[in-house]
């Protein structure tokens, strides 16, 4: 007997394909909209289901995104500084960010407080949306994620609470709107 659960992402995939065509058209973008969004179906449902992360996942994710932005320089004619090496620096800063806030939280909470595959997974995220909205995509998880937090406070369970599926629809919602640190900023100001 199969689960609804796995209709239902398949489902939810098509959908955020369809809506990635019509923000991108079809485009370089897009390709990597797709692969992006693929990488993160799978390892948010691999972290619901297993709370694990596969490496395997993020690092073959990884190469098709860096491949697919190599080939989009040459055609379009982007500098590979530009291009490929922002990126892929994008990402390390990133994960740099995330393994700080994990080193500290485990230090002041004395536990695990984030897995390593978050950590790596912030990589990913930040190779596609870059570093600042990879920091703009962590509060919005830690947002989305609360209300699901307290209740296990609530509740008093010490339950694993999975980050992944939330670093992921955060980052899908900053994907598909095209949110930017300016936007974010003008909203707070005005």
């Amino acid at each position: 007997k199969i689960s609804l659960f796995y209709p239902l992402f398949e489902l939810l995939t098509g959908i955020l394909f369809l809506l990635s065509y019509l923000v991108f058209g079809f485009t370089f973008e897009f390709l990597i909209s797709i692969v992006f969004i693929s990488i993160l179906i799978i390892v948010s449902i691999s972290d619901l289901k297993y709370y694990i992360i596969p490496d395997e996942v993020l690092i073959v994710g990884s190469i098709i995104i860096i491949i697919l932005l190599l080939i989009n320089s040459f055609i379009n004619d982007i500098s590979l500084f530009t291009g490929v090496l922002m990126p892929i620096l994008n990402g390390g800063a990133s994960f740099a960010l995330l393994y700080l806030f994990k080193f500290f939280g485990d230090l002041l909470f004395q536990k695990e407080c984030l897995g390593g595959g978050d950590i790596k997974l912030l990589f990913v995220i930040g190779l596609v949306i870059g570093f600042d909205m990879s920091i703009v995509c962590i509060f919005i998880a830690s947002f989305i994620a609360l209300p699901l937090s307290i209740v296990s406070l609530i509740k008093n369970n010490n339950n694993i609470l999975p980050f992944g599926p939330y670093l992921s629809v955060a980052a899908i919602i900053i994907l598909l709107t095209n949110l930017n640190l300016d936007m974010i900023l003008n909203f707070f100001i005005a």
